[in-house]
């Protein structure tokens, strides 16, 4: 069952809220504590949301800790924006079982015990292929990896499974944001039922803690589906592998060297400053998985456009199916694993052409389901982002999306050796920061920042 229960967050929400704007026409700052008993606090805060001015909800968050919501919820809803917070339960390192799917209450039975068999099948190939690659991680030479073989296994078995997989996660958002929420929660094209009853659940918690709230949501216009729907365009461009690098703006974007003790400062110093390279934005069109793709929309700085997931699969077939199928390497290299890997992408489609429950179908595309995302970065936090996901420890395809991108910006520019656009322990070796590795003891076992291409 679906729980949204709130955890943290101010009581006096409403009383910061007012606060704050009454000392934007006040001599003297207005404490919540002044404002509390005011007798027009409630009529301020309702007029102040209906003209927009928003900046004064922004002060207060509040923390939920949702279980049981499905990975394409969280994909199309909680993570398709930037004003939030999560720590989400990884699939690279916790086990999957066949009872962690979410399946709605009002489904007709008949596909209910589809889905089973379905679900039954998946995790049985699951830790077919979590077996076959297990020993084939034993065998690595990387001393590291032969320790976490078992780890590594989960992570490249899991793009088998659906988006139906449930998973738990703490998220935090402003009281501005939770507004949003509950104006938006009927109007998204995938996931449209569970969301709404996350949302709901979410807002019931809130309001049981914070009653003096509810005037608020009480006057929220509430969107509905087609309004929101146009927001999620589909791309109308060929589907390739790799990335394409399109508007850019950065031709004078040359930092300048010996920067990296300001980029690589681990308490995220270079995010708090815009930078002069901030100015300077581009825009990749590029095809990945939804698995990795749940992992590149946190870096909410990044805008991304993803299409309806709905709108895909109204006209695919089998063999374009096939040719949106990521394959990770692990599995490429042994052919056992690979066909049972295609077994059970197989079952899956041969289950969306089958259940009736049109509504339900995005919840079946696997995880090694690639999308085209269109993406827009500016240099500033592009630097960050290529240093998070140049990683060794980074996930084996967003990694190397990470560094095709890499690679294309610097053909760009006509300079492939710009010294910031490099892993962390690069970074570190240059500076003579010790140890090189920040990973501590999640380190990789690989000196990156001995390889020629790191050399200059």
């Amino acid at each position: 069952m679906i729980e949204a229960i709130l955890i943290s967050g101010p009581k006096n929400a409403l009383d910061v809220s007012v606060g704050s704007a009454r000392t934007c026409y006040s001599s003297k700052i207005v404490s919540p504590e002044k404002t509390s008993s005011w007798s027009k606090k409630t009529d301020l805060a309702k007029d102040l949301y209906k003209a927009g001015h928003h900046t004064t909800l922004q002060h207060t968050h509040f923390t939920f800790m949702l279980s049981n919501v499905s990975r394409l919820s969280v994909w199309r809803f909680f993570h398709s924006h930037r004003f939030y917070n999560s720590d989400q339960q990884s699939q690279r390192y916790v086990k999957i079982d066949g009872n962690t799917f979410y399946i709605p209450d009002n489904m007709s039975d008949k596909d209910k015990n589809v889905l089973q068999a379905l679900h039954q099948t998946l995790s049985s190939k699951y830790n077919e292929i979590c077996e076959i690659l297990e020993k084939d991680f034993q065998k690595s030479e990387n001393r590291v990896e032969r320790n976490i073989a078992n780890k590594k296994a989960m992570e490249n078995a899991r793009y088998i499974f659906p988006q139906n997989v449930k998973t738990n996660l703490y998220h935090t958002v402003n009281l501005s944001t939770l507004l949003r929420y509950y104006s938006v929660k009927s109007s998204i094209p995938d996931a449209t039922q569970e969301i709404e009853e996350i949302v709901e659940k979410m807002i019931e918690s809130l309001l049981v803690y914070s009653p003096e709230l509810k005037p608020l949501f009480d006057q929220v216009d509430l969107l509905d589906r087609k309004e929101v729907r146009s927001y999620y365009p589909e791309k109308e461009i060929p589907y390739y592998d790799g990335v394409c690098l399109k508007n850019n703006s950065c031709h004078q974007v040359l930092p300048e060297k010996n920067k990296y003790s300001f980029y690589m400062n681990e308490g995220g110093v270079s995010a708090l400053f815009n930078q002069p390279e901030s100015e300077y934005h581009f825009t990749f069109d590029f095809a990945i998985s939804l698995s990795a793709d749940a992992q590149d929309q946190r870096h909410r700085a990044a805008m991304g456009v993803r299409p309806v997931l709905m709108d895909i699969l109204k006209e695919i077939n089998k063999k374009d199916f096939e040719n949106r199928i990521y394959v990770p390497d692990a599995i490429e290299k042994n052919d056992t694993a690979k066909k049972i890997y295609f077994e059970a992408i197989w079952e899956i489609y041969k289950v969306m052409q089958e259940i009736e429950s049109v509504d339900y179908k995005p919840y079946l595309i696997p995880n090694g389901f690639k999308i085209m995302v269109s993406e827009t970065n500016n240099f500033q936090d592009f630097v960050h982002k290529a240093q998070k996901r140049l990683c060794l420890n980074s996930q084996e395809e967003i990694r190397r999306l990470t560094e095709n991108m890499v690679n294309d910006f610097n053909r760009a520019l006509a300079y492939e050796k710009h010294p910031l656009l490099v892993p962390p322990c690069v970074m570190r070796f240059k500076e003579n920061v010790r140890p090189y590795c920040p990973e501590g003891d999640r380190f990789c076992g690989i000196k990156e920042w001995k390889k020629e291409k790191y050399s200059v």
